[in-house]
Protein backbone atom coordinates (compact mmCIF):
# COMPACT_ATOMS: atom_id res chain seq x y z
CA UNK A 1 0.00 0.00 0.00
CA UNK A 2 1.31 3.46 -0.58
CA UNK A 3 1.66 6.19 1.89
CA UNK A 4 -1.72 8.03 0.59
CA UNK A 5 -3.86 4.84 1.29
CA UNK A 6 -2.12 4.62 4.53
CA UNK A 7 -3.10 8.21 5.61
CA UNK A 8 -6.34 7.46 4.13
CA UNK A 9 -7.15 4.38 5.68
CA UNK A 10 -5.96 6.05 9.16
CA UNK A 11 -7.99 9.32 8.58
CA UNK A 12 -10.98 6.65 8.29
CA UNK A 13 -10.47 5.09 11.51
CA UNK A 14 -10.03 8.32 13.26
CA UNK A 15 -13.12 9.17 12.03
CA UNK A 16 -14.79 6.42 13.30
CA UNK A 17 -13.07 6.46 16.72
CA UNK A 18 -14.49 9.63 17.21
CA UNK A 19 -17.70 9.32 16.13
CA UNK A 20 -18.07 6.19 18.75
CA UNK A 21 -16.81 7.96 21.66
CA UNK A 22 -18.76 11.37 21.06
CA UNK A 23 -21.82 9.52 20.64
CA UNK A 24 -21.42 7.08 23.35
CA UNK A 25 -22.54 9.24 26.28
CA UNK A 26 -26.47 9.32 24.47
CA UNK A 27 -26.84 5.55 24.74
CA UNK A 28 -24.39 4.79 27.34
CA UNK A 29 -27.44 5.13 30.21
CA UNK A 30 -30.12 2.83 28.16
CA UNK A 31 -27.11 -0.07 27.61
CA UNK A 32 -26.15 -0.34 30.98
CA UNK A 33 -29.87 -0.83 31.80
CA UNK A 34 -30.50 -3.23 29.98
CA UNK A 35 -27.13 -5.03 29.30
CA UNK A 36 -27.50 -7.66 31.94
CA UNK A 37 -30.15 -9.21 30.56
CA UNK A 38 -28.68 -9.31 27.05
CA UNK A 39 -27.28 -12.62 26.19
CA UNK A 40 -23.98 -12.93 24.84
CA UNK A 41 -24.66 -13.78 21.32
CA UNK A 42 -26.53 -11.01 21.05
CA UNK A 43 -23.35 -8.33 22.33
CA UNK A 44 -21.40 -10.81 19.46
CA UNK A 45 -24.52 -9.89 16.82
CA UNK A 46 -24.16 -5.95 17.58
CA UNK A 47 -20.49 -5.89 17.44
CA UNK A 48 -20.76 -7.65 14.13
CA UNK A 49 -23.02 -5.37 13.06
CA UNK A 50 -21.46 -2.45 14.07
CA UNK A 51 -17.73 -3.29 13.24
CA UNK A 52 -18.27 -5.24 9.82
CA UNK A 53 -20.72 -3.06 7.70
CA UNK A 54 -20.12 0.09 9.00
CA UNK A 55 -16.11 -0.22 8.57
CA UNK A 56 -15.96 -1.91 5.67
CA UNK A 57 -18.18 1.10 3.79
CA UNK A 58 -16.02 3.35 5.21
CA UNK A 59 -12.81 1.66 4.14
CA UNK A 60 -14.37 0.67 0.38
CA UNK A 61 -15.68 4.37 -0.26
CA UNK A 62 -12.16 5.29 1.02
CA UNK A 63 -10.29 2.65 -1.72
CA UNK A 64 -12.86 3.57 -4.55
CA UNK A 65 -12.28 7.36 -4.36
CA UNK A 66 -8.53 6.18 -5.07
CA UNK A 67 -9.60 4.48 -8.43
CA UNK A 68 -13.09 6.27 -9.31
CA UNK A 69 -13.72 10.21 -9.52
CA UNK A 70 -15.48 11.57 -6.75
CA UNK A 71 -18.75 11.76 -8.59
CA UNK A 72 -18.92 8.53 -9.63
CA UNK A 73 -18.49 7.35 -5.55
CA UNK A 74 -20.60 9.81 -4.99
CA UNK A 75 -23.81 8.75 -7.14
CA UNK A 76 -23.20 4.58 -5.79
CA UNK A 77 -23.15 6.42 -2.49
CA UNK A 78 -26.00 7.96 -2.19
CA UNK A 79 -28.23 5.68 -5.01
CA UNK A 80 -27.59 2.69 -1.91
CA UNK A 81 -30.69 3.73 0.06
CA UNK A 82 -32.77 3.62 -3.46
CA UNK A 83 -31.34 -0.06 -4.48
CA UNK A 84 -31.54 -1.01 -0.43
CA UNK A 85 -35.68 -0.04 -0.93
CA UNK A 86 -36.21 -1.56 -4.02
CA UNK A 87 -34.47 -4.97 -2.38
CA UNK A 88 -36.93 -4.63 -0.08
CA UNK A 89 -39.72 -4.09 -1.45
CA UNK A 90 -38.79 -7.08 -3.65
CA UNK A 91 -37.53 -9.88 -1.64
CA UNK A 92 -38.31 -8.58 1.60
CA UNK A 93 -42.51 -7.43 1.01
CA UNK A 94 -41.73 -4.27 2.93
CA UNK A 95 -44.39 -1.91 1.56
CA UNK A 96 -43.40 1.77 0.38
CA UNK A 97 -44.72 4.37 2.47
CA UNK A 98 -44.85 8.17 1.55
CA UNK A 99 -41.87 8.25 4.24
CA UNK A 100 -39.85 5.85 2.48
CA UNK A 101 -40.05 8.32 -0.88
Amino acid sequence: MSTSTNVMFALVGAFIFCAAIFSLPLGLPQLIEAAPGVSSTTWGWVGYAILVPTIFTYLTNAWALRWATTSTVAIYIYIQPTIAALLAWRFLDEQPSVRLL
